[in-house]
């Protein structure tokens, strides 16, 4: 069972419990039930803090979402920076012009291809939002900055 079905029954619960009892001590003050006990100012504000309690305990929830959404955005995005990394990596290892060479060069495309495919991956499963605009802008450098211009510079004359 995950962490956050266990967290959400705790938090239907507990928000339950606390809406009723509240709900319970405001509707019975409102609709004047006659009893022989009565219900104090006390009474009605004990009720309103329990509903307000259940909201705090809701929101802890929703925060605490909303965090490990965070963490695991920050974690993907760090390993599509690494990805970003290897590729440049193996595109300043390619022997381009007078030098190219199409064993290099079938060895460098073959790991950009699987670098490629890891960065997809890792870029599909990220949220749209700010993490994924910079992972996104770091591709295009990668791309316009690196990766162009080094297959530009491939003399398509290479030897074998």
């Amino acid at each position: 069972m995950s962490l956050d079905l266990v967290g959400l029954v705790c938090v239907v619960v507990i928000t339950t419990a606390y809406v009723t009892y509240g709900a319970c001590v405001i509707f019975g003050v409102v609709s004047g039930y006659d009893s022989s006990a009565k219900i104090t100012f006390l009474d009605l504000i004990n009720g309103i803090a329990q509903i307000a309690t259940a909201l705090a305990f809701c929101l802890a929830y929703v925060q605490f979402r909303k965090n490990r959404i965070q963490q695991r955005q920050a974690i993907i995005a760090k390993e599509a920076e690494s990805q970003l990394e290897k590729m440049i990596s193996v595109i300043s290892d390619m022997e381009v012009g007078e030098n190219s060479d199409l064993k290099n060069l079938n060895k460098s495309l073959t790991l950009l291809s699987n670098l490629a495919t890891n960065f997809d991956e890792l870029f599909k499963a990220m949220n749209e939002d700010i993490q994924k605009g910079i992972v996104r802008m770091q591709w295009q450098d990668m791309y316009f900055n690196y990766l162009s211009h080094a297959l530009g510079d491939i003399d398509a004359r290479c030897s074998t």
